[in-house]
């Protein structure tokens, strides 16, 4: 039931001073018994619904039963508290938040470009990638090819890039290397590739 709201005014009994300070919160009926109840501002302010311990242990007695629907388990909600959601479908957050990210995946998620990251993912870490990668490095005797800097922790980066041109993934000669900050400069670094060559990016 929502709550009676009432003032002074309205003269109701529950909400009549005993002392000199008027009251100043509301009154409510009881969402187990019904009885009206009066309710201090700091209880209006935790949406007190009970009267009493006695009538809010008896909400929780009252219950009814689901069935979770990520990982099928009987869990039951008191009556009192479905009043305020919708019927519930998962018994935890935990369950509702595997839900979410299984709804997610794959073909399911905006972001979804048909696999390619995946596939991306397995030939980067493939021995001929590996290898591809190591020529690069020696050919340009560990130098970042941008700003000579020697050493230290380089990247490979296709010049023309992995996803838009698989036949030259493995070439040499179109590979490069580059420290990590002329890396994420140039034209084809992540997203930038996606304005370049359409929306099949999966990285360059």
């Amino acid at each position: 039931m929502a709550a009676i709201k009432v003032t002074p005014a309205d003269n109701h009994h529950l909400l009549v001073s005993k002392g000199k300070k008027p009251r100043s919160g509301d009154v409510k009926a009881c969402e187990t018994c019904g009885k009206e109840f009066y309710r201090k501002p700091s209880e209006i302010k935790v949406n007190n619904r009970f009267c009493s311990l006695k009538c809010f242990g008896e909400s929780i007695k009252n219950r009814n039963e689901y069935t979770c629907r990520q990982c099928g388990e009987k869990f039951e909600i008191p009556k009192s508290v479905e009043k305020l959601r919708s019927t519930p479908i998962f018994c935890s957050k935990k369950c509702r938040g595997l839900d979410k990210r299984e709804a997610q995946k794959g073909e399911n998620n905006p972001s979804w470009k048909g696999g390619v990251s995946k596939e991306s993912r397995r030939l980067r870490s493939s021995a001929a990638f590996k290898e591809w990668r190591e020529k690069v490095f020696k050919r340009d005797d560990y130098t970042c090819q941008e700003c000579g800097k020697r050493g230290g922790y380089l990247e490979p980066d296709h010049i023309k890039p992995f996803a838009y041109f698989p036949e030259l993934r493995f070439d040499v000669d179109n590979g490069r290397t580059l420290c990590k900050e002329c890396h994420r400069a140039t034209d084809t670094y992540g997203h930038k590739a996606t304005a370049r060559y359409g929306e099949t990016y999966a990285g360059n």
